[in-house]
């Protein structure tokens, strides 16, 4: 929606004609924030809301406190995964932050190799049909397992909410 617009006006500017009252982004943390930043220099002040690219300080820094309560959809926090209780505590004592996606990163690549080890393959399909059949396999996260279609089973995305510069789990009605 926000790539048409009337000539000669903003598709910013069309959304606030329009009354819009929620806007879901789906990109990265930079176009985001920098919408949500030009949104508030027109005045437009819509519950922003956008995906798991944008967990990062870096929304809030580009946005600045123009991101001031808008949303985003991750997966729950690592360090609040009791399985994964050593790897954070390894990582932040090597002083490293296990939020975001470092732990998520972590885990495609340590079950893509377990399956590939499994399958004694490194070919993409023979790897990805090893990925939908076996398992559950483990992870610094807990185990993990993958359907026919190769989602993953059972990953409870959560709703984030900005506020002063940080992001925090909104709390479930």
């Amino acid at each position: 929606m926000l790539g048409l617009h009337h000539p000669g006006e903003t598709s910013l500017c069309r959304l606030k004609a329009d009354g819009i009252g929620l806007v879901y982004v789906g990109g990265y943390y930079a176009d985001y924030g920098l919408l949500m930043r030009e949104g508030a220099s027109q005045g437009f002040h819509p519950v922003w809301m956008s995906e798991s690219a944008t967990a990062t300080n870096a929304t809030w820094q580009i946005a600045g406190p123009a991101a001031e309560g808008s949303l985003f959809t991750f997966p729950p926090p690592p360090a609040q995964n009791p399985a994964a209780a050593a790897a954070v505590a390894e990582l932040k004592a090597k002083g490293e932050d296990p939020g975001s996606y470092l732990l998520y990163s972590y885990v495609a690549v340590q079950v893509w190799a377990e399956a590939a080890n499994k399958a004694h393959s490194t070919k993409p399909l023979t790897v990805a049909r090893e990925l939908k059949t076996a398992g559950p396999w483990p992870t610094v996260l807990g185990p993990i397992s993958f359907d026919k279609k190769g989602d993953p089973v059972k990953i409870n995305y959560q709703v984030y909410q900005w506020h002063n510069g940080a992001y925090a789990v909104v709390p479930s009605a």
